[in-house]
């Protein structure tokens, strides 16, 4: 399923609660995050709730069936959980809760409703019809005694079906479809005659042979004293046996049952008579437990209790219903004129055993079937798994015949067998792995599948209660041998890539519970060194602490899987050409980061790097918590004393986009100098400055056309703001890489975090060299990227003396330049000047009218390559900031409710003049007193002059000031009026905001300020 229809019915059901979301997770609220995105990639996965009805891990846990598919809980909840009475919460939180209607009550309390006022049904689909679901539910909620209410909108297929109400003479017949079973059918029929004791109703036992070899068929031939029809047919599978008993059954309902499954004796009279309770569409499982005289293993209950592989009765809701996956052909029964009413009964496409039992199933729902799931109707399964290569293999089939369910039904059923997420991750699994080569002959997966087995053929697992560590290895391994059937079967593929897959992105998930085994039992080791030739081409080993943290970092680090390798924690001596990662406390760089730290070392030679997050400069570094956080080695023994040696040489980088939560100097670390560009020990060759180095990685594959975007930096800024409210818009078409050539400080701020959320990359380019290497990095990113578009937003001086170099690099890419934003000052010069270099690019960006006279007028460029495009903003921080009321609002920014408040919002810069508009606030107070009080927010290079203006003029209880704020509407909502003193200004994004809520402006003759101004009045 793809993420925005996820997004959709999340949104839709209304059992997301977005102010709790905000409210409860102070980090998502502060980043701006949109709560339900947040949700469906990252929070459930983190065990955030959506709402306070709703418990994450309490459903994850409750639910291994759900757990186990890697599922989002709500999603499924939403889809399924609903209809099949599943709980959202333990009573033990219900009662932490206050007494109030949920809304999934509100919801089942309008739904009952309806149902038991008929005159209201056709009323309730006409309003629906004709004004939508939402008008719908009003009409039907003031009638149910609830105030308010919420309806999900994933509603369940209606059962169609017309039953013919003939009366039939034979109630049930029971379908056994079987293959050379000469041993087990003489007890199997002693148990059919028990059941013959005790059944109250007319039926039939249709045996369906599969073409046996071993005398099955005159084993059920010689059966006279029960009601026994044999069928015989020519090899070709369990369905196509079924589908032939089906078609010869003249039973009213039909009870599906396995040839090594032991009903008890009364499951003929629960079937029928639970199917003459429940609507005709229903079909009814009976539960199924091992035969009492097997011996279960370990193996046995991971499949049916722990890992759920085979069934997850364990999740069923007793006497309640259950979605199509488990239309298990065991022990269910339906009735026949329903099933008979599709016209492939079980589709013999799927040429082995699987899923084509959950197809049908499937097809079923769509017709409005639901699985009522009845545990008296108790059978017992003889079939003893000892192997567990034999249990791999079964899986892997089930892989296989995954796809041909997905062939039959496409993204309808992605979200059950994940088809298209194992492929994606397998392209980047295969990419990495292609690089290396084992030095030796390398069986690892059959060592551990042999591991497993001599821990249940020697009982060695309850000897040393390993159940635990071996339960974990299996759910692993079966997972594996599920994606390896996809894959195999998707493309050709050598099986050594297979086991370089297995060794490298799966092995480090168990690699902790094997490695206990051996330790206590004292078997034989494994050996986990893969020896990899060709390890050149991974730069970064970064090793964490446990295989939660390996399994979490290949999702979030997909995309640099061929430049890093993420293992568990060893002392081993790595080569030369990898670097080390080994951050402490589950700590966490963003994926953008990553990309930073391979761009310099693919091409720079240093002993070490050593990071400061966010703005902090020298000779201060922002570190975040740990020490190691902030470090990457050339190798594994090194340690943090060797920083003081003059052997080691290193550059610091500065992470913009990371969080530090303490400033260190970093002369307590390094006793050698640091240049003004972080390096130390500087060796005489191998830095990007002097060419480049290589960079081996493959090509980015687009999915997209790809822009790169140059703001020449990411201060807090109009120019940026309005950047990234484009990239916003448009991140759906296009990706997007932002590319900086200037140094930022902290008194500029920084939109880092907004672009790393919609951006393929955030590279910062005078952060890893001088500005002599950025010509060379700029190669190198457009020979990964390959870009479509080069939109250049800022100026600089290095950019104008680099306008040729900037062409000839980007050849094959259009080039559009949007750097003017005013008629007399700044980059405009280079038009009036007619700059060839500059002119020659293939469009021109005008943000107001009197841009796009000189570049049409007086420069003479072709109209059509001028667009006139003006600022935009942002619809959804707008109807986010307008949920609140201005007390609420008053209250977040701790302001007085009584008072009338002007704003100001802009860089303190020299083009906003922020120093007159201290000087206009002193008349204004000198003139008007109290009445009103001031906002002023921004950052820039007269902060200081602003904040000792406003010192000097005793403003302090006039002036709120703010640096940053994310979300501007609020204030607008807040305000009397806003004001801009610029010297010059393009169209300022704020002014649009304001004006687009109501809020007048008051600005200097600028651009087109005054142009809109008077269109608003």
């Amino acid at each position: 399923m793809r993420f925005q229809s996820r997004y959709n019915i999340v949104k839709k059901s209304g059992l997301f609660d977005e102010r709790y979301y905000l409210e409860a997770y102070d980090d998502i609220r502060k980043a701006d995050i949109d709560p339900i995105k947040h949700y469906l990639k990252h929070g459930w996965k983190e065990g955030r709730n959506p709402s306070e009805q709703f418990d994450t891990n309490f459903y994850l846990e409750t639910y291994p069936d759900v757990k186990a598919a890697r599922m989002n809980p709500l999603i499924h909840f939403i889809k399924f959980g609903v209809y099949e009475g599943r709980k959202t919460h333990s009573e033990k939180s219900l009662e932490q809760q206050p007494k109030q209607y949920s809304k999934l009550t509100k919801l089942i309390q309008v739904i009952k409703h309806v149902r038991q006022n008929p005159y209201l049904i056709k009323k309730f689909i006409n309003e629906t019809k004709n004004f939508g679901l939402k008008n719908a539910i009003k009409k039907v909620k003031a009638k149910s005694g609830i105030k308010s209410s919420t309806i999900l909108t994933t509603t369940k297929p209606k059962c169609t079906f017309q039953y013919s109400g003939k009366d039939y003479d034979i109630k049930v017949s029971v379908i056994i479809p079987t293959y050379n079973r000469s041993k087990l059918l003489p007890s199997l029929i002693e148990s059919w005659r028990e059941v013959n004791k005790v059944t109250r109703y007319k039926y039939e036992i249709i045996f369906s042979d599969d073409g046996s070899e071993d005398g099955s068929v005159e084993i059920l031939e010689a059966v006279k004293d029960l009601p026994i029809i044999v069928l015989k047919n020519n090899h070709g599978g369990a369905a196509k046996a079924r589908n032939n008993a089906i078609r010869n059954a003249k039973g009213e309902k039909l009870y599906i049952i396995g040839d090594d499954i032991f009903p008890n004796p009364q499951i003929i009279n629960q079937h029928y008579e639970k199917l003459k309770e429940l609507p005709i569409c229903k079909a009814v499982l009976g539960e199924i437990i091992w035969h009492k005289d097997l011996e279960i293993n370990t193996l046995m209950k991971h499949i049916t209790e722990l890992g759920c592989e085979q069934f997850s009765f364990n999740a069923f809701p007793p006497y309640g219903y259950i979605d199509f996956r488990h239309f298990y052909t065991s022990n269910i029964s339906i009735d026949r004129e329903f099933l008979m009413s599709e016209k492939i009964i079980f589709d013999e496409s799927f040429y082995k055993v699987n899923f084509e039992d959950i197809e049908l199933g499937y097809r079923l729902s769509k017709k409005g079937m639901d699985i009522y799931f009845y545990p008296d109707a108790i059978a017992e399964h003889y079939h003893p798994y000892t192997s567990v290569a034999g249990f791999c293999r079964r899986q892997q089939i089930a892989g296989e015949m995954a796809l041909v369910f997905k062939r039959l039904h496409q993204n309808e059923v992605e979200w059950v067998v994940q088809v298209e997420q194992i492929s994606t991750e397998w392209k980047n699994y295969i990419n990495h792995v292609s690089k290396l080569t084992f030095q030796k002959d390398f069986k690892i997966l059959e060592q551990i599948i042999d591991l497993c087995q001599r821990l249940e053929d020697e009982n060695l697992i309850q000897q040393y209660d390993l159940e635990k560590n071996v339960s974990s290895i299996y759910r692993v391994l079966f997972r594996f041998f599920y994606e390896k059937g996809v894959i195999e079967n998707s493309y050709q593929i050598d099986d050594t890539i297979v086991q370089k897959v297995f060794a490298v992105f799966f092995i480090p998930q168990i690699q902790e519970y094997i490695k206990d085994i051996i330790l206590i039992t004292h078997l034989e080791s494994i050996d986990f060194n893969t020896d990899f030739a060709e390890k050149n081409d991974v730069k970064i080993i970064i090793e964490v602490d446990n295989h939660i943290s390996v399994e979490k970092l290949h999702k979030e680090y997909v995309d640099v899987m061929s430049d890093i390798l993420i293992r568990i924690k060893s002392d081993a001596k790595e080569l030369d050409d990898n670097y080390i990662y080994k951050p402490k406390s589950g700590f966490m760089l963003s994926v953008n980061s990553i990309k930073q730290a391979i761009l310099f070392l693919k091409n720079n030679s240093v002993d070490s790097i050593l990071f400061s997050f966010g703005l902090v400069d020298l000779p201060y570094i922002g570190i975040s918590k740990d020490l190691e956080n902030n470090i990457i080695y050339k190798n594994n023994g090194m340690s943090i004393e060797d920083f003081k040696s003059k052997r080691i040489s290193g550059k610091v980088i500065r992470l913009i986009s990371e969080t530090y939560t303490t400033k260190l100097n970093i002369k307590e670390l390094i006793n050698q100098s640091v240049d003004d560009y972080g390096y130390w020990n500087k060796r005489n060759s191998g830095y990007i400055e002097e060419g480049i180095i290589s960079y081996q990685s493959t090509p980015y594959q687009k999915n997209k056309k790809i822009v790169f975007v140059f703001p020449t930096f990411l201060a807090v800024g109009g120019v940026e703001r309005n950047t990234a409210e484009i990239i916003e818009a448009l991140k759906n078409e296009y990706d997007f890489v932002v590319v900086n050539f200037e140094r930022l400080n902290e008194v500029l701020g920084s939109l880092h975090r907004q672009f790393t959320k919609t951006c393929l990359g955030v590279y910062d380019l005078t952060e890893l060299s001088h500005h002599d290497g950025i010509l060379n990095y700029l190669k190198i990113l457009n020979q990964f990227y390959k870009p479509d578009l080069i939109w250049i937003c800022n100026g600089s001086p290095w950019l104008e003396h680099n306008l040729s170099n900037i062409r000839s690099i980007f050849k094959s890419s259009a080039i559009v330049d949007q750097q003017v934003y005013d008629i007399n000052e700044g980059w405009v010069r280079l038009y009036k000047e007619k700059n060839q270099n500059l002119l020659s690019f293939d469009g021109f960006i005008a943000i107001n009218s009197r841009i796009k006279n000189i570049f049409t007028n007086d420069v003479n460029i072709d109209e059509k390559k001028v667009d006139l495009i003006y600022s935009v903003m942002s619809d959804e921080k707008r109807d986010k900031a307008s949920n609140y009321t201005r007390n609420e609002l008053l209250k977040k920014y701790n302001l007085n409710s009584d008072q009338k408040y002007i704003t100001s919002i802009g860089r303190l810069a020299y083009q906003k003049a922020p120093l007159d508009l201290i000087h206009l606030i002193q008349k204004v107070v000198d003139r008007y007193g109290e009445e009103f009080k001031f906002i002023v927010v921004g950052s820039g290079e007269l902060s200081t002059q602003v904040d000792q203006l406003i010192k000097k003029y005793n403003l302090e209880r006039y002036i709120v000031r703010l640096d940053y704020v994310d979300n501007t509407y609020e204030l607008h909502l807040i305000a009397e009026v806003i004001i801009f003193t610029s010297l010059y200004e393009g169209l300022s994004i704020a002014l649009l905001e304001a004006l687009s809520v109501g809020t007048p402006g008051i600005s200097t003759d600028v651009g087109d300020l005054a142009t809109l101004i008077r269109t608003q009045k």
